[in-house]
Formats: C-alpha cells, structure tokens, sequence
C-alpha cells in the first residue's frame, strides 16, 4: 500500500513539474517540491503508526484470549509436593500450582509423578476419559515430565 502511495506522489511531482516549470520561478517550484515531499513522509509515518497500532490491539487480543483459555481450562503441571520434592521450591520465583490458583486458574493434578493430562476441545467439558486425562476446549498439558506421552496421544487425538 506503501508503494502505491509512493508511485502516486511520484507521479503528481511529475505532471506538476512538467506542468508549472515553464509557468513558475524554480524558487516556487522547489517549495512545492518540498512541501510535497513532506507530506509523503508524514503519510508514510502515519501509515507505519497505523501498523503498530494494529499490530499492538492484535497482541493485546491474543493476550487476552490466552488469558481466558488458562481461566477458563483445567490446568495440570508441577504439583507443589513435586517441586518440594526436588529442591525446586527453593529455585524457582513460583510454584506452578500456587501460581495458576493465585491467577484464578483452575488448577488440578493427579498422584505425585504420576500421569495426568488435559487435552482440551472435544467437547466433553472435563469429563475423565479411560485414558486417565481430560478433554474440555483448546489446550494440550500435563502434569509432569512422566505425562509427556499422554500429553503426545492427545495432541494427535485433538488434531484427528
């Protein structure tokens, strides 16, 4: 869209050149010269603006919808009994349970290190499948590093 402005503005200077030289001093036709190329930069500044405006409310957006998916979508991860478990409670700025509850998610996990998943979208709204994990909007997690596989046959049931 830039370019079709540029080309445009070109143009202009072009026939108003041609047209007015021959009618004008060359003092006067190099203000016009200037002035119009001030005002294809100021357009080519607000454009750019427009952009990142854009690209700002699109951020603010998804934030906001990943905001709502991890409100609204049991959670698994790191229990605080797994983190204290390993030293980690110590380590880390926060404990993912204490976190996600803080937040106001809705946090849930199985036996410590065992398998726990949520596989979110099939519409079952949390209801617990035969494979242990849950299926409720749009998100794939597990509790720990022991759900990965889990985690991995529900992301290819999601997908299927």
């Amino acid at each position: 869209m830039v370019v079709v402005v540029v080309v445009v503005v070109v143009v202009v200077v072009v026939v108003l050149v041609v047209v007015l030289v021959p009618l004008v001093p060359v003092v006067l036709l190099v203000v016009v010269l200037v002035v119009l190329v001030a005002l294809l930069l100021l357009l080519v500044v607000v454009l750019l603006l427009l952009v990142l405006l854009l690209l700002v409310v699109l951020l603010v957006v998804l934030l906001v919808l990943l905001l709502l998916l991890l409100l609204t979508c049991p959670i698994p991860g790191f229990s605080n009994e797994e983190e204290t478990a390993v030293g980690l409670n110590e380590k880390v700025p926060f404990l993912c349970e204490d976190k996600l509850k803080e937040l106001g998610g809705k946090y849930f996990a199985g036996a410590a290190w065992g398998k726990m998943s949520t596989a979110a979208g099939c519409g079952d709204k949390g209801k617990r499948h035969e494979d242990g994990g849950r299926r409720d909007r749009a998100l794939v997690t597990g509790q720990n590093p022991t759900s990965s596989a889990m985690c991995a046959q529900q992301a290819v049931m999601f997908i299927c």
